[in-house]
């Protein structure tokens, strides 16, 4: 005989429950869902980050596009009918987007999101366009309504090659890079142009000179001996001695051609104040010195210019008959005579006395 099962009322209890949450919980989520595209639109946030300083997305017109392209009107327009991919789409076909985010809070509010890409130059090609560069080497197009104004690159070479493209975008980025870690020269380089052979000739703003650079191997330490070179030769002699410096080859400057140059009358160049605000904290070391021993030169000048009125009275006053006081005539002369050695003694404390720090690394300088 066949033995008969025992029904478990527990345990079908137990399953009448679980179907009968389980069918709760969907109804609760069709009806919420459905509540939801019910639910109108309450208002639309655009957000462009950095869209003071960076205008190359016009928030204004962007907005106005989305809403007329996707009849968006704020208590009116239902949820279930923004298609948020769609307006992520038309965002990104402004070139200048690099990212978007587009979303629905629990308030019923439509938020957009933009990041643009940052520029790291302005290149101009041979060809005669222009564009501005990016960390990533993309090229973007110049805007009418808006102009920034960072680091220029001429003459860049185009060529067909894609890869030989992207090779000379990357030069040209470590250059602007090896500037833009630099106070001084990101301040001093005014321009930056390529030649054929893809090296860099700088122009800077305080000078007449042109920089022949060469290509971005050793960039800093080139950069390191021209620093170097302004403001141990440079910086003393005048600031339009020379064309050409090229800092080319390994720890050498070589200046050329000589110009037609004259001494400045007080033996530093007008625009030497200028020189020692771009040049930053080794500008105030070399100010201070300055400082004092233009001090030892005032005094210098003080004493000697008392000393001539003295012997000048003491000529005068000896010119009378010489019959009459010989003896003071000769002793004045002598007293005279001694304040001419002590003009020579201040003098000698003007010059700097710390010695040149001995470094077997340093730049050699070729003048022609």
């Amino acid at each position: 005989m066949s033995q008969k099962r025992k029904i478990s009322i527990r345990k079908i209890l137990q399953a009448i429950t679980t179907m009968l949450l389980a069918s709760g919980c969907v109804v609760l989520v069709l009806s919420a869902s459905k509540v939801q595209d019910e639910e109108r639109l309450k208002d639309i946030f655009l957000k462009v980050e950095n869209e003071n300083k960076y205008q190359f997305i016009d928030k204004e017109n962007l907005l106005k596009s989305i809403i007329r392209k996707h009849h968006l009107v704020s208590g009116k327009t239902a949820l279930k009918a923004i298609h948020l991919k769609a307006i992520e789409q038309q965002v990104y076909e402004d070139p200048w987007a690099a990212s978007v985010q587009v979303y629905i809070d629990n308030q019923r509010m439509l938020h957009i999101n933009v990041k643009q890409y940052l520029p790291a130059a302005r290149v101009f090609f041979e060809n005669g366009e222009s564009y501005y560069i990016t960390n990533s080497l993309k090229l973007l197009p110049t805007i009418e309504q808006f102009t920034y104004y960072t680091h220029i690159v001429t003459n860049v070479p185009w060529f067909n090659n894609d890869s030989m493209n992207l090779v000379t975008r990357a030069q040209v980025l470590a250059m602007i890079r090896t500037i833009e870690r630099d106070s001084f020269w990101s301040a001093q380089v005014e321009q930056i142009s390529m030649t054929p052979d893809l090296e860099f000739e700088l122009y800077p703003v305080l000078g007449t000179h042109k920089i022949l650079f060469g290509d971005t191997s050793m960039a800093t330490r080139k950069l390191e001996n021209l620093f170097a070179f302004y403001k141990r030769v440079l910086n003393k002699i005048g600031w339009d001695k020379y064309e050409l410096l090229d800092v080319r080859y390994k720890d050498q400057i070589i200046a050329s051609p000589e110009l037609a140059w004259k001494k400045p009358a007080k033996g530093f160049n007008s625009n030497m104040d200028w020189v020692k605000t771009i040049l930053g904290d080794a500008a105030e070391t070399s100010k201070e010195t300055t400082g004092a021993t233009t001090t030892t030169l005032a005094t210098t000048s003080t004493k000697p210019a008392a000393t001539p009125t003295i012997k000048k009275d003491t000529v005068q006053r000896s010119v009378p008959t010489p019959s009459r006081q010989p003896p003071k005539s000769n002793t004045t002369a002598t007293q005279a005579t001694p304040s001419k050695p002590q003009s020579k003694t201040i003098e000698k404390k003007t010059p700097n006395n710390t010695p040149p720090p001995n470094n077997n690394n340093k730049p050699k300088y070729i003048l022609n």
